[in-house]
């Protein structure tokens, strides 16, 4: 009996200790930007995309981030990083790293936002 409970005992503090070296290592998890293609730089391998929705964004600040691609990067719509054109809906994830912000996927909508609408919408009575 006292055996197997020094066996349990040991396994215990064995385990502990395990998950006690490995908890320094820390997974960065996906952030998702919605927005506008400001600027592309192929050669450089980034894209620059000003935020529409999000925290900042509601306040009325205007956000740029700055993205690069990998040869890992799943881009939606587009083939090579040429085809993006400025002024398109970009949906994308990407991770915060140190060397960056690493895009890992980038979805686009070809349509350009019209952000200086006047005089369409539907006229208003009041009777």
């Amino acid at each position: 009996m006292r055996k197997a409970l020094l066996l349990v005992v040991m396994v215990l503090v064995s385990l502990s200790l395990s998950t006690d070296l490995f908890a320094g290592e820390v997974k960065t998890e996906e952030k998702r930007i919605y927005g506008e293609v400001i600027k592309t730089d192929c050669d450089k391998s980034s894209i620059t995309i000003s935020e529409i929705k999000g925290r900042k964004a509601d306040k009325g600040e205007k956000t740029e981030l700055t993205l690069k691609f990998t040869d890992k990067t799943n881009l939606l719509g587009v083939k090579v990083c040429n085809d993006i054109v400025e002024g398109t809906l970009a949906f994308g994830k990407y991770l915060d790293k140190e060397e960056g912000n690493i895009l890992t996927r980038l979805s686009l909508k070809i349509m350009r936002i019209d952000t200086k609408r006047e005089g369409k919408g539907k006229e208003r009575r009041d009777d």
